[in-house]
């Protein structure tokens, strides 16, 4: 969306939040699976430490391989989103600082910066 001169609104690229869609997904799946593999854990924390200790055990290389697999994702999304930042120019300066700033602060907010990366940046470095 830009604004020219004439107070008139120019939407030449509409906003699609592709990526933000994909983000809340992915959030929703990692914070889903992680309660569904330690549900009964909780429990057995309170109650007795060896019946916590064998559902550790019980743990299986699966959810291990599942949860490293989506927080790697997260991951590399995320240090895309911080490289892209300090490589590019954006149309304000203050624009580089603030997305800097969410991103250490919120990581989650690594793909979002995705969707708005057309929208800012001037030319890509």
């Amino acid at each position: 969306m830009q604004i020219n001169s004439d107070k008139e609104i120019n939407f030449e690229k509409p906003y699609r939040p592709t990526w933000l869609v994909i983000t809340l997904i992915l959030q929703s799946l990692l914070i889903s699976y992680l309660i569904y593999a330690t549900h009964n854990i909780w429990g057995y924390m309170c109650l007795d430490e060896e019946l916590f200790w064998k559902e550790i055990n019980n743990l299986t290389t699966f959810t291990f391989l599942v949860f490293g697999v989506l927080i790697l994702i997260n991951l590399l999304f995320w240090f895309y989103s911080i490289i892209s930042v300090l490589k590019n120019d954006f149309k304000k300066d203050i624009n580089k600082v603030c997305w800097l700033i969410t991103l250490f602060l919120a990581p989650f907010f690594g793909m979002l910066y995705l969707d708005f990366e057309e929208i800012q940046i001037t030319k890509k470095g």
